[in-house]
């Protein structure tokens, strides 16, 4: 088989694409931030528009008659209005036209925009070739806001004809300076008689047309329709500002859970794992937080026929086909952090893996916080510092724990079955405590004391602290055939894993592959089974799980 096994498991990468699976995880771990998210600033948009004081909106619509040559121009006449119902002398004529004080400029806003519309008021043409303008008044009041818009619009027209009728009158006295001009006896001596008629009859006809403007002149403006007081304000709208609250509200949560998701420390599940570590998946177990407090007591020894036992016998199962196609004979079982249940799963692991018949030694190589010994319930007073630093050998250092021989997997594929009833399940303790242990695991001491004890035996399980927490792990590492990473989706964390995975990337040994340590399925009150996320195994000790381990005594 391939050596690097890591490759081609759920991710090219550390980090792998978003699915639509993993859309609805996260949303799915995440919908209490969406519902608050979401809840909030629909409330908060509903209160804060419901607070705004109540507004009115009329509008007076005005009409350019005047010709005009281009688009362009009449999109910059009816833009400019404007700009001219803002003049001071505008809201000066208003203000005299409104009868009474205006109110304060606070109170209401006045303004003009151009508007396309059909004779049956649909938006139509673009605003560049509308001829209608609304001269809109916002107020607090329907009457008032209507009472300005005709006001301002009023004003306007008269402004614009006042203008235009003043420069009609401009206009005229200078053609009458030049008609007098002509009676002048040089002007009529300059030029010829035919050209100078035909410049007078110009000039009287301008004349003719001015003076008429001057008197009917209108400015181009014509009030085509007076403001009428609304039925109701333009704002508040406390529903419609609910619905963009809603919306805007939504698209927050969306981005913030996703935010959450990838620079979160939260680990989301096994398919993450597996992206993260490029490893494939040996087992799934769970352990109960009731177990995780129970030391000296192994529930593959205590209850080798319950739920927690056949988790393992699954285990197993999986673990035999990758050690048989690697031809693995030690492992390394690591995990990121201490207390990830790695010792607990090594143990139950090498009981089952006894039961088939296989000869199999367990080593605690974690000096720094040593339990295989409170599993197996077995003094520690000798163990790997007394045969690193000399004091006794191997064979004198193991402790044979009795286990009863599972019948229907004793022969096993892996090593020959024992002949004896009973297979021997050898460990070796850590021994007393040292102090400088990483020193002791790297030293080359280590790897004579793993390769005496894999020459008697079919395979050997070597427990290590966190890879994170200390060397000690990587350089076992370098000892052993394969390691197998323990996973604890609750205790680690997503930097965890990617750090982990760096470390991984540098070790020499086969990277056989990761088993996931979940909480254990429950049972509710009505006595019904509560489904997990991942429904593999299930390692919690039962009731019946009374037994009395069976250990030898020390060699």
């Amino acid at each position: 088989m391939n050596l690097d096994r890591s490759q081609g498991y759920g991710a090219s990468g550390s980090d792998h694409g978003l699915t639509l699976d993993d859309f609805g995880r996260v949303v799915k771990r995440y919908w209490w931030v969406i519902l608050l998210v979401v809840v909030v600033a629909t409330a908060a948009a509903f209160v804060f528009s419901a607070a705004q004081p109540v507004r009115y909106k009329a509008d007076a619509r005005l009409l350019y008659v005047a010709a005009f040559t281009d688009s362009t121009q009449l999109g910059l006449e009816v833009s400019g209005v404007n700009v001219t119902i803002t003049n001071p002398d505008v809201q000066a004529s208003a203000a005299a036209r409104f009868g009474r004080p205006l109110p304060k400029a606070a109170d209401y806003t006045i303004s003009a925009a151009p508007v396309a519309v059909t004779a049956e008021g649909e938006l139509t043409a673009p605003l560049t070739l509308t001829r209608m303008v609304a001269v809109t008044a916002e107020s607090d009041n329907a009457a008032l806001a209507a009472e300005l818009a005709n006001a301002y619009a009023v004003t306007f027209v008269s402004y614009r004809t006042e203008a235009a009728r003043a420069n009609a009158r401009a206009e005229i006295k200078a053609i009458r300076a030049q008609l007098a001009a002509f009676e002048q006896p040089q002007a009529q001596t300059s030029a010829g008689v035919d050209y100078l008629t035909s410049v007078y009859v110009t000039l009287t006809q301008q004349l003719a047309q001015l003076e008429l403007a001057a008197v009917k002149g209108n400015g181009g403006y014509i009030l085509q329709a007076e403001a009428v007081p609304p039925a109701e304000p333009f704002s508040p709208r406390p529903v419609r500002s609910a619905i963009l609250g809603f919306g805007v509200g939504l698209f927050v949560a969306i981005i913030l859970v996703f935010l959450l998701y990838r620079y979160g420390a939260r680990v989301d599940g096994e398919r993450e794992v597996v992206s993260l570590l490029r490893l494939p998946i040996l087992g799934r177990l769970s352990r109960s937080r009731d177990e995780r407090a129970q030391t000296g007591r192994l529930v593959s020894l205590a209850a080798p026929t319950g739920n927690a036992a056949e988790a393992y016998r699954r285990l197993r199962a999986g673990l035999s086909a990758v050690l048989v196609s690697d031809d693995v004979k030690t492992l390394l079982f690591a995990s990121a952090r201490d207390g990830e249940g790695t010792s607990a799963a090594l143990a139950n692991v090498a009981v089952a893996l006894a039961r088939t018949g296989r000869r199999v030694v367990v080593i605690d190589a974690d000096l720094r916080s040593p339990s295989l010994h409170r599993h197996f319930d077995l003094p520690n007073d000798e163990g790997v510092t007394s045969i690193v630093t000399g004091r006794m050998s191997v064979s004198t250092a193991l402790h044979p724990v009795d286990v009863a021989l599972d019948r229907e997997s004793a022969s096993g594929p892996v090593g020959a079955a024992t002949e004896d009833p009973v297979a021997i399940l050898n460990v070796l303790t850590s021994g007393p405590s040292v102090l400088d242990p990483g020193e002791l695991v790297a030293g080359q001491a280590m790897g004579d004391l793993v390769a005496e004890a894999s020459g008697s035996a079919d395979l050997v399980l070597i427990d290590s602290p966190g890879l994170l927490d200390a060397a000690d792990a990587s350089a076992l590492a370098s000892v052993v055939d394969g390691l197998i990473f323990i996973v604890d989706t609750r205790a680690t964390s997503r930097p965890a894993l990617r750090e982990c995975r760096e470390y991984l990337d540098l070790v020499p040994c086969r990277q056989l592959g990761v088993v996931i340590m979940q909480e254990s399925r429950r049972y509710s009150r009505r006595g019904r089974r509560r489904a997990n996320q991942v429904p593999a195994v299930a390692t919690e000790t039962s009731e019946s799980a009374a037994t009395t381990v069976s250990v030898s005594p020390g060699a």
